[in-house]
């Protein structure tokens, strides 16, 4: 292992590591349910998702606007809602409270994953990121993005490792 010590090594250091030594690397797609963790902190928000960062008011409007989008793509398919909840094997009235926002974010997540089952949509399409910045901004301080810099090492000409930024 060429990062020492190994502790402060990133999922990129892992990465550059497996490049280095010829090992074969595939991207696959990730629709949903991805949270990037670097830190402490990331791993809790991850753990808790959205609601460490929404109040419930917003919680409410976050789960109305993927009924929306759920409503959108029944349109789309030509299902009324009360034939989407009889296909998705769902009672109407936990379809209803998506729509409204009344329905538990995990739920949420349960209904919209059956209907990506079933019907030819993305889950991608139906479950939408919680916005978590304020005003539509997020304050980095220089701290948080030096802490967060994603410079790796990689072989040189001569032998040894140089930065690569």
């Amino acid at each position: 292992w060429w990062l020492d010590p190994v502790e402060p090594a990133s999922l990129c250091d892992l990465l550059q590591l497996l490049a280095d030594e010829s090992t074969g690397i595939a991207a696959i797609k990730v629709f949903g349910g991805w949270h990037e963790v670097n830190t402490p902190e990331d791993l809790q928000r991850a753990q808790n998702d959205t609601a460490v960062f929404l109040s419930d008011e917003d919680i409410r409007a976050h789960v109305a606007a993927m009924g929306a989008c759920l409503l959108s793509e029944a349109n789309d398919l030509k299902r009324p809602l009360p034939t989407v909840a009889k296909e998705l094997n769902i009672d109407i009235t936990k379809l209803e409270c998506l729509l409204r926002g009344d329905l538990d974010i995990s739920d949420a997540l349960d209904v919209l994953r059956r209907m990506s089952e079933v019907y030819p949509v993305p889950l991608n399409d139906l479950w939408l990121d919680a916005d978590d910045t304020t005003g539509g901004v997020r304050l980095c301080t220089a701290a948080a993005s030096k802490a967060t810099a994603r410079i790796l090492d990689r072989p040189d000409g001569q032998g040894g490792r140089s930065p690569y930024y």
